[in-house]
């Protein structure tokens, strides 16, 4: 093995041109990192004590483990797209300097106060705040409580959203937290990373490398995949109801926001197992409840609420863009350090429900039943041999990964279930996971819904930009969503 000691500089340095999936994220991404996804955690270390110098070593190897998180961004003239770059760092101090540039280290009197601080700040990205990633790819916030928050501790994670997605931030942060639940062991792990790092280190390959090659179908599967999809997605030509933006989508003018919704353990169960018993699953009840919610209602114009102006017997027609990770449909599935790149996709779901005076009067049936509708369009799209087909021709349908709402046109949110996170952030050895929440930005024209499950609570947050589309659109609409969610969780399925 060549020593690193004697290795020219241009061996220390890798680097790979973005996927065209990344770069599509970047664009949309700005000077404020609109999109990016700042990850917060309450964490307990009652019997121990996290030092400085433990967090730093630990995230030094996080950066040597996934090198994509200590990349940075360049042009080159050799590629048409931007590139990651990686330095490998020569020596354990050069590890630790260049994660300790990337720290930054505060205290705090009261958990719930310094919990909140960190999700405003992920919610509204001042640029002074934003990841620059021409220097970096990740950042942390360790904050430690003091007086009778003794053994307190928030962490708060900052990864560009076209690096990386929310599950696998959550599979980082869980590798730092059982680091720092064994800090003997951080010194010598940090040597042997930076010993081999020269001859071992690569940047994972993007999503784009990983697919299927289509170029090889023949002009018959490719007809065969292009009219399976027409029919999946008929609907899309028909007139689109929903939300109507009531704003500027000027970057300017930017205004994040962010509301949110904790379901009791209680009420959790109560909707699961509704939506075990009828067939559904949560993402599909959800959307069935975001289309519902926009329904026009007699207190609609004294409420503010915009939505399209169908007849209210009329059938309406909407259309939901639904992420959804890719990683499980490849045909090599990603592991380990490739596990830590962007495997997000995006599928359309289109619904039809009833007018709004037949929807209030078969009441919650009514959007079981779209639910129902929801889960088999969603399932024949996803669960299709000609999926990577539809996933192009998707693509070429939207103009960014979230499908953006054009100018005084009706929507749904964009939508993400993130699923039950507890297995992928769990209590390590000292350090107890107490709760975790995530803060982001959305593009200046998007509205974004998120869900997730942790200990045993359903979680429901929608992000939009308040010059876009204004809290006199959006309470309304999410206040909607959350009691048709309520009303499911006292179903009688027993």
């Amino acid at each position: 093995m060549q020593s690193q000691s004697v290795l020219p500089y241009s061996d220390l340095t890798i680097s790979r041109p973005l996927g065209i999936v990344e770069y599509l994220w970047l664009s949309s991404r700005g000077m404020r990192g609109f999109m990016d996804m700042f990850t917060v955690v309450a964490l307990d270390c009652s019997d121990r004590h996290v030092t400085h110098k433990d967090v730093e070593t630990a995230f030094s190897i996080i950066r040597l483990r996934h090198p994509l998180l200590g990349s940075r961004l360049s042009r080159t003239s050799s590629s048409p797209l931007p590139e990651l770059m990686y330095a490998v760092p020569m020596t354990d101090a050069h590890a630790i300097r260049e994660a300790r540039a990337n720290l930054e280290f505060g205290t705090f009197q009261d958990r719930d106060t310094a919990m909140s601080t960190l999700r405003e700040r992920g919610i509204k990205s001042p640029p002074s705040t934003a990841i620059d990633v021409r220097s970096s790819m990740s950042f942390i916030v360790w904050l430690e409580g003091i007086g009778s928050s003794s053994g307190q501790h928030v962490i708060g994670l900052l990864i560009p959203h076209f690096i990386t997605d929310a599950r696998r931030k959550l599979g980082v942060l869980h590798e730092m937290m059982e680091l720092l639940a064994a800090p003997e062991r951080l010194q010598s792990e940090l040597a042997q990373l930076c010993a081999t790092a020269a001859v071992s280190i690569q940047l994972p390959a993007p999503l784009d490398s990983k697919v299927p090659d289509l170029s090889a179908c023949s002009a018959d599967e490719l007809r065969k995949a292009r009219e399976v999809f027409d029919e999946l997605t008929k609907f899309s030509k028909m007139p689109r109801s929903g939300l109507v933006p009531d704003g500027t989508p000027d970057e300017d003018k930017y205004a994040g926001r962010a509301l949110h919704h904790t379901f009791s353990p209680d009420q959790t169960t109560s909707i699961l197992r509704a939506c075990k018993v009828l067939g559904v699953t949560i993402t599909s009840l959800i959307l069935s409840a975001m289309a519902f919610a926009t329904l026009p209602r007699k207190d609609a114009q004294r409420s503010g609420d915009q939505t399209t102006s169908n007849s209210d017997d009329d059938v309406r027609h909407f259309h939901a863009t639904v992420l959804v990770d890719l990683s499980t449909r490849l045909p090599e599935p990603p592991s380990g350090g490739d596990n830590v790149t962007l495997w997000v996709g995006s599928s359309p779901v289109f619904m039809q429900t009833p007018g709004s005076s037949t929807a209030q009067h078969e009441g919650i049936d009514a959007i079981w039943a779209v639910a129902k509708q929801c889960r088999e369009r969603h399932a024949a799209y996803l669960q299709s041999p000609y999926f990577w087909h539809f996933n192009e021709l998707y693509a070429s349908m939207t103009m960014a990964p979230w499908n953006p709402v054009p100018e005084g046109k009706a929507f749904l949110p964009a939508f993400s279930s993130l699923g039950d996170c507890s297995n992928l952030l769990s209590s390590s050895n000292g350090i107890d996971i107490v709760d975790i929440a995530f803060a982001g930005t959305v593009s200046p024209e998007a509205v974004v819904a998120v869900a997730w499950t942790y200990k045993g609570m359903l979680n429901y947050q929608l992000r939009h930009n308040a010059s876009r589309t204004t809290a006199t659109l959006i309470d309304p609409f999410f206040q909607r969503v959350v009691d048709i969610l309520m009303k499911a969780s006292l179903e009688d399925v027993a």
